[in-house]
C-alpha cells in the first residue's frame, strides 16, 4: 500500500500490522462485555414486558444509544480518573488502562443490542409456531430457547457483521481520546496530517474487513436457522 507520508520509511502495511492487534484487542473486549449483557437484557425486557424491569431496560438502552461515545468516554475519564482517581486517564499499557475505553465502547453496543433483541423477541412471541409449541405443552424454557431466542437472533446477526467490523477496526474517537495506538488513532492522524497513502490504505483495509465480516454473518444464518442454507 505504499509508504506513509507522515512516518518516514514506514510502510502502510507495517503500521496496520502493528496497530490492528491493539484495535482488535479493544474491540474483542468490548464485544465480550456488550454481547452477553445486551442479549440478556433484551430477553429479560421482552419476557417482562410492561413491568418495572422492562421500563428500566428501555430507559437504559435509550440513554446508551443517545449519548455519543466521545461524550461517554470523556465523562468516564472525568469521574473515574480525575475525581475518584481509581483508574488511569489514558494510554494502553496495563489492564487498568483498558477498562475505561472498553466500557465506553461496550455501553453503546450494549444499548443497541438490548433494543434490537427486545423488539425481535416481542415479534417472535406472536408467531404461529410459538403458539403451536405452547399448545403442544412444551415447557416454557424449551419454547423460549428453541423457538423464541433462536429465531430472534437473526436480526442481531444482520447487524453483527458491520458492528464487529467497525469495533475491531477501532473506534476512531475513543482511540483518540484515550491515546490508544490503534487503527482509529492512525486514521484520525492521517486525515488531519494529510497522510493520503495512510488514509487510503486504512480505507481499503476496513472495506476488506467489512466484506469478510458480512460473509461470515451470511454463513452464520444457516447455523442459527436451518431454513436459510444454500441448496442446489
Amino acid at each position: 500500500m505504499g509508504y506513509s507520508l507522515k512516518y518516514t520509511n514506514r510502510t502502510v502495511n507495517s503500521i496496520i500490522a502493528r496497530a490492528f492487534p491493539v484495535s482488535a484487542d479493544l474491540g474483542l473486549r468490548s464485544l465480550a462485555l456488550a454481547l452477553p449483557v445486551g442479549l440478556f437484557l433484551g430477553i429479560v425486557s421482552a419476557r417482562k414486558r410492561g413491568k418495572a424491569v422492562d421500563y428500566l431496560c428501555v430507559v437504559v438502552s435509550v440513554i446508551g444509544v443517545s449519548i455519543p461515545s466521545f461524550i461517554l468516554g470523556s465523562f468516564l475519564q472525568f469521574v473515574f480518573a480525575l475525581k475518584l482517581k481509581v483508574l488511569p486517564m489514558a494510554q494502553w499499557t496495563t489492564e487498568m488502562h483498558k477498562i475505561l475505553p472498553t466500557v465506553a465502547i461496550a455501553l453503546g453496543l450494549l444499548a443497541t443490542l438490548t433494543r434490537i433483541m427486545r423488539a425481535s423477541m416481542l415479534e417472535v412471541t406472536t408467531q404461529d409456531y410459538v403458539k403451536t409449541a405452547k399448545s403442544k405443552g412444551l415447557s416454557e424454557g424449551k419454547i423460549v430457547w428453541s423457538h423464541e431466542i433462536r429465531n430472534a437472533l437473526i436480526p442481531i446477526l444482520t447487524m453483527l457483521g458491520p458492528m464487529v467490523a467497525s469495533v475491531l477496526m477501532g473506534t476512531f474517537v475513543i482511540e483518540k481520546i484515550f491515546a490508544i495506538p490503534g487503527l482509529g488513532l492512525h486514521f484520525v492522524n492521517s486525515i488531519t496530517g494529510l497522510d493520503y497513502t495512510m488514509t487510503m490504505g486504512l480505507t481499503v483495509f476496513f472495506g476488506a474487513f467489512l466484506v469478510t465480516a458480512n460473509f461470515l454473518v451470511d454463513i452464520a444464518y444457516g447455523v442459527v436457522d436451518p431454513r436459510i442454507r444454500i441448496a442446489k
